[in-house]
């Protein structure tokens, strides 16, 4: 998973491909092809465009937006377990991001040289609380618990997430002064003894969250992903439409957090929430 942001070429790109589709697909989120083909020159988006049109010629139906994708992206010789496990994964991150406040911009199962997919999302906040940077480390976790809760259980492709979840939750410790002391232990040169199970046992409260919120989501987010494998690659607005079309009760503990900030100050208690 990783942040993301409307760029100049994002927007280019999504201009050029509405000029070569002319009146085709009128209705489509285009968006979704942005992160696909944004470094791409126009006369490769002319070119793509004319074949998927003569894709759909032959076929004597009218242009879709998989034609398109299937001229952007190389063929996909993963097997199609290993597809919908990606999709899943992918599907969880979204759902997670969406249920706890980020904003999804698109999600891929399109591999490249370091990744099978990809979800990017834009952070409610770049200074969050202690709470907030809970709710930031529930969505990387958030592929992990869709392995767990809806796929075959957990595999060997959530490493990038669980480093970054592990680094967030230890700058919490470390380096923000979030947790228990205000120390920061690099000037020190030390690592409590304790930090590693501390991070760790967060971690696993994280990941619990996380595989609560997927099967309360079981499924639209199932649903996201037989499009996401049929598709390819999905819009934010496709993945909000669907998650809102079913709302789910919110997080208990986040509901718990926002009641504890209505206390008045002598009421609240200064430890780890």
């Amino acid at each position: 998973i990783v942040g993301g942001h409307c760029s100049h070429d994002y927007i280019m790109f999504v201009a050029v491909l509405r000029y070569y589709l002319k009146t085709d697909l009128a209705d489509i989120d285009l968006s979704r092809f942005a992160r696909v083909g944004r470094d791409a020159t126009p006369a490769m988006v002319e070119g793509w465009i004319k074949e998927a049109r003569s894709f759909a010629r032959s076929l004597n139906r009218p242009l879709e937006p998989g034609d398109i994708l299937a001229q952007m992206v190389p063929r996909d010789d993963r097997s199609p377990q290993d597809i919908r496990a990606v999709a899943i994964h992918e599907m969880g991150h979204a759902v997670l991001a969406h249920r706890l406040g980020q904003m999804v911009d698109s999600v891929s199962i399109i591999p490249d040289a370091e990744t099978g997919g990809r979800t990017w999302t834009r952070l409610a906040s770049t200074v969050p609380t202690w709470q907030g940077l809970l709710d930031i480390v529930a969505v990387p976790l958030g592929g992990r618990a869709a392995d767990i809760a809806l796929g075959l259980g957990p595999n060997a492709g959530a490493e990038g997430d669980l480093a970054s979840a592990t680094d967030m939750i230890l700058s919490a410790h470390e380096r923000q002064g979030l947790r228990d002391h205000l120390v920061f232990a690099p000037v020190l040169g030390i690592r409590p003894a304790g930090t590693f199970a501390a991070v760790n046992a967060e971690l696993r409260r994280q990941l619990k969250r996380a595989i609560a919120v997927v099967e309360a989501d079981r499924d639209s987010l199932l649903e996201l992903a037989e499009r996401l494998i049929e598709e390819k690659v999905l819009s934010g607005d496709d993945v909000t439409r669907a998650l809102d079309e079913r709302p789910v009760q919110p997080d208990p503990k986040r509901v718990r957090s926002r009641k504890m900030q209505t206390l008045p100050v002598s009421n609240r208690g200064d430890g780890a929430t």
